[in-house]
């Protein structure tokens, strides 16, 4: 098995075991895995019913040949990015781009819109030696997944 699936496999074990939270394929064309709530997310009447966006969403998973997409949405207001940081690049492997740069290789940013977002992109040298089992970094996701089912409609 190569390291996306590796990687992929260890993700979606990670949001199953969170009360509220199940990763489910999609239609996409772009293979993206629907990470979603048991009930509707606070930000709903923000998605796009036009991308085929579920009122459910979370986020996304997204396998890649040479790496692996993650983007995670939660209310806004509830994590400043100077708090994710460290949880999200302990080692300062990855980039950070502000919301509206070009990003490239493997690299990170926080959004901030009608939700805030987290979104990741881990290229195989990177994804490789990403620890997605530690402690903190699942804790977040837990807190994320929380946040978003418990002021759900």
């Amino acid at each position: 098995m190569d390291i996306v699936n590796q990687q992929c496999v260890k993700l979606r074990q990670l949001f199953h075991q969170i009360e509220g939270c199940s990763v489910e394929e999609t239609n996409r064309k772009d293979n993206g895995l629907l990470i979603k709530s048991n009930r509707p997310v606070p930000w709903k009447d923000s998605l796009k019913p036009q991308r085929g966006e579920s009122k459910y969403k979370i986020g996304y998973i997204f396998p890649k040949k040479k790496g692996l997409g993650l983007y995670i949405d939660f209310p806004k207001g509830y994590f400043e990015q100077e708090n994710i940081k460290p949880v999200i690049n302990p080692e300062q492997k990855l980039k950070y781009f502000n919301q509206g740069e070009t990003a490239k290789g493997s690299w990170w940013r926080f959004r901030s819109d009608e939700f805030d977002s987290i979104h990741m992109v881990l290229h195989n040298e990177i994804l490789s030696t990403y620890d997605f089992e530690r402690p903190e970094l699942q804790t977040l996701f837990e807190q994320i997944v929380a946040a978003s089912y418990s002021t759900g409609n």
